[in-house]
């Protein structure tokens, strides 16, 4: 995992990330208002599906390869990235379940616990569900779609849930996720006090915005280093057998 494998990683992020939301928001000012305009969303939706398949096969191919050949690995690794969505939309409906269960059940744990904390609140108990269903939802379910991506970049797609589901990358990517939602996201709505209404806040916030979006970017970046130097380590303790 070498500084400039991880830049050129960010900058296919950077890079794939802008067109992809760029396809987003066009997807957004679709009227859907006849079959022709539900054909253009269709085809919309599967062009986002498509930019983010291969900007997350850019970027863990490039530190390897070059621009070209990258490409050709992206494009070979595209249904590894749908069975990982697959999986992670999977994974989404189950948590959210389990999280509409707990919360109606939520009175019935109070009361189940009473006996055993007495007074105590049980809100850390909670505090601490919700949390771990983040972290599975977050950690877990953007694992198993970046696993099978890097796998496949790598040269083995056979590796890719077991990647996803390595001590090491699930530990990074549930770091990557608190610091981008707990840290990088908070400081967008941040400003400093007494910073006049013109065009200098203008220039603030788009300065700002840069300066996080790349970091942002960064730090995926050095999530799929983790995950590049994890598959190898997979590959070098179970090498294919002819």
């Amino acid at each position: 995992m070498t500084a400039a494998g991880i830049i050129r990683s960010a900058a296919a992020l950077a890079i794939g990330a802008a067109a992809t939301v760029a396809l987003y928001l066009a997807l957004l000012n679709v009227p859907e208002a006849n079959v022709t305009s539900l054909l253009l969303s269709a085809v919309l939706v599967l062009l986002i599906v498509l930019a983010a398949g291969l900007t997350a096969g850019l970027a863990a191919a490039l530190p390897a390869h070059g621009w070209r050949a990258a490409l050709r690995r992206a494009a070979a690794g595209m249904p590894a990235f749908i069975i990982g969505l697959l999986l992670f939309a999977a994974l989404f409906v189950v948590l959210n379940r389990l999280e509409s269960w707990w919360g109606l059940h939520r009175g019935e744990v109070d009361a189940m616990l009473l006996p055993y904390i007495g007074t105590r609140s049980t809100a850390p108990l909670h505090t601490a569900v919700a949390w771990l269903l983040w972290l599975v939802r977050w950690g877990v379910g953007l694992s198993l779609v970046l696993g099978p991506v890097v796998a496949a970049a790598g040269g083995s797609p056979r590796r890719g849930i077991r990647l996803a589901l390595a001590a090491i990358p699930l530990v990074a990517m549930m770091l990557a996720a608190i610091v981008l939602s707990q840290g990088v996201w908070r400081i967008v709505y941040w400003r400093p006090e007494g910073l006049p209404a013109t065009s200098l806040e203008v220039a603030f916030v788009a300065a700002k915005l840069i300066v996080l979006y790349l970091a942002a970017a960064l730090v995926a970046g050095i999530v799929i280093g983790v995950y590049r130097r994890a598959a190898r380590v997979l590959i070098d303790a179970h090498p294919v057998r002819a």
